[in-house]
């Protein structure tokens, strides 16, 4: 790290490749306006002119007001691709913009830009953000407070309005209210997160009990169903249909004396079918349509049907799988288990709802916050990398290991 004067002399230099022209239509040329040469410009200077051309650089812009003529917007607009297309000249300045942290390709001259530079043109209240981040001045009206309305108030009401004071977290969150908890919606059923949901005002709910789990893999030409074996592992280049049997019984009812009722709490449900099609992140656009017409081909019970996206799962998705869902990379034709070296991310708290999710093998990979899991498949060890701010408990992750 340099001094803290290298920074303002490289702003210094940078600002001193600024150019700005001026259209001499009379002799169809560009004249250089030398009032904001080598200066960072300011807003005032579209004042008296109808068009000009900026020279940044890396990026050259061709601005053009409402009330040049359609001449002068066709004039400057092919003279800019003349000073774009001709390359550059920073003889007389002591850095390239185009290049200045690059001493080996420190040239301050060429016939040609590069071509990942910009060209571009700039009506009139249309700047782009690029543009105005270019001036010293550029009014930014999103920053500002307004008041509502044009009605006139006191001085008192006025400086309130416009007076900001932090809000109290703690009167949004409430007194003794606990935190919501995500829950899946079927058939017009709270299933919370896959094993029941309690209503907390009128103290009843109902428990989901798992009645089948049938996973079958999808391709653009075919489908198969999985083995039992292989349950919860998926792939990101892959993707899935889940057919999830289940049943609702009612649990917590309580009679008009405050007792158990007998009658509800007895009862069994139905069993209900609902179809989950899991899109991993790298599988194509047809693969992913096809996982859906799949769907409704095999959705025998015409129950509802759930799009599940990778990294993306609800509760009631993980639970299925009682911590045992692993995420792998490829696919199974080109990504063997058994072949080297794997990084999983570990995610939940819950040990029914346990992830793992493989990530690159790189030290980039890593988090502050979060438990990884090195596999060798080769030798059947693995190496947990823990961290002090550790979300996961314990045990949990000992389930997630023996999964693996």
């Amino acid at each position: 790290v340099g001094e803290m004067e290298e920074d303002e002399l490289y702003e210094l230099y940078i600002n001193e490749t600024n150019k700005v022209f001026q259209l001499d239509i009379e002799n169809f040329q560009l004249k250089p306006y030398t009032n904001y040469w080598g200066i960072i410009p300011r807003i005032d200077i579209f004042k008296d002119n109808k068009t000009l051309v900026f020279d940044f650089g890396t990026e050259v812009y061709c601005w053009l007001s409402k009330k040049a003529t359609t001449q002068e917007r066709e004039l400057t607009l092919d003279l800019g691709k003349v000073l774009y297309y001709q390359g550059y000249d920073y003889s007389g300045c002591d850095i390239n913009p185009i290049c200045p942290l690059d001493s080996s390709r420190q040239e301050l001259h060429s016939d040609s830009r590069p071509q990942w530079t910009l060209f571009a043109k700039i009506n009139e209240n249309m700047e782009t953000v690029l543009f105005k981040e270019k001036f010293l001045d550029w009014p930014d009206d999103s920053r500002m407070i307004k008041c509502r309305g044009i009605q006139r108030t006191s001085r008192s009401q006025s400086e309130s309005i416009s007076e900001l004071q932090p809000a109290d977290a703690r009167l949004m969150y409430g007194d003794g209210l606990a935190p919501l908890t995500p829950g899946l919606m079927l058939e017009g059923t709270n299933l919370g997160r896959g094993t029941g949901w309690v209503d907390s005002i009128e103290r009843r709910g109902h428990t989901v009990v798992n009645v089948d789990v049938k996973v079958w893999r999808v391709s653009q030409f075919e489908k198969y169903e999985l083995d039992v074996s292989t349950y919860g592992n998926f792939y990101a280049d892959e993707t899935y249909v889940i057919r999830w049997t289940y049943r609702v019984e009612s649990a917590g009812a309580r009679n008009l004396k405050g007792g158990a009722s007998k009658i509800i709490s007895s009862g069994v449900g139905r069993e209900r079918v609902v179809y989950f099609y899991w899109q991993g992140a790298n599988s194509t656009i047809s693969e992913k349509g096809v996982s859906a017409l799949m769907t409704v081909e095999l959705d025998e019970e015409k129950g509802p049907q759930k799009r599940v996206s990778e990294a993306r799962e609800p509760p009631a998705f993980l639970q299925l799988f009682q911590g045992c869902m692993i995420i792998h990379q490829g696919n199974r034709a080109t990504n063997s288990i058994t072949s080297s070296l794997k990084l999983y991310c570990c995610r939940g708290n819950i040990q029914s709802e346990a992830c793992l999710i493989e990530v690159p093998l790189t030290s980039e990979s890593l988090r502050s916050r979060l438990t990884f899991i090195l596999v060798d498949y080769k030798s059947r060890r693995c190496y947990v990398w823990l961290v002090a701010k550790r979300q996961m408990n314990l045990r949990t992750l000992l389930n997630v290991l023996w999964n693996v």
